[in-house]
């Protein structure tokens, strides 16, 4: 897979959106999320179940964003998977609402397709065996 662009440049993207033009960090993770629930709403509608596996920081709440509008769009073939790890202040705001609207919530990641929210462009390092395990 090709990259758009860099890991930094986003980070500079954010940034600047952020300190230059005051779009809240919330604000610009909606945007991002719309953008990718209109490229995948196709897969998502086919699929007989879909489970957006959530990690703890700002990709996860990415994914439980796009998890939201699916549901909030009428599909109830999705689940959310939430993997352990530090959260985030946005992917707390994100879980709140999931929960919130009762969306269903499970301890497998056993459906016939996967949304991977567990990790971002900027992981660095070694998964832990949990992560792997999932």
């Amino acid at each position: 897979m090709e990259r758009a662009i860099s890991y930094e440049e986003a980070r500079y993207l954010d940034r600047v959106s952020r300190d230059r033009f005051s779009i809240p960090s919330l604000s610009l993770m909606e945007s991002a999320a719309r953008e990718f629930y209109i490229c995948v709403k196709d897969e998502l509608e086919k699929a007989q179940d879909v489970c957006f596996v959530a990690g703890g920081g700002n990709n996860g709440a990415d994914a439980l964003a796009v998890a939201r509008m699916a549901f909030c769009d009428g599909m109830r073939n999705i689940t959310i998977f939430q993997a352990p790890g530090r959260e985030t202040e946005e992917h707390r705001v994100q879980m709140e609402i999931c929960e919130r609207l009762g969306m269903k919530f499970t301890d497998e990641v056993g459906t016939s397709l996967v949304i991977d929210g567990l990790i971002g462009v900027g992981f660095s390092g070694e998964l832990s065996d949990e992560k792997k395990s999932i």
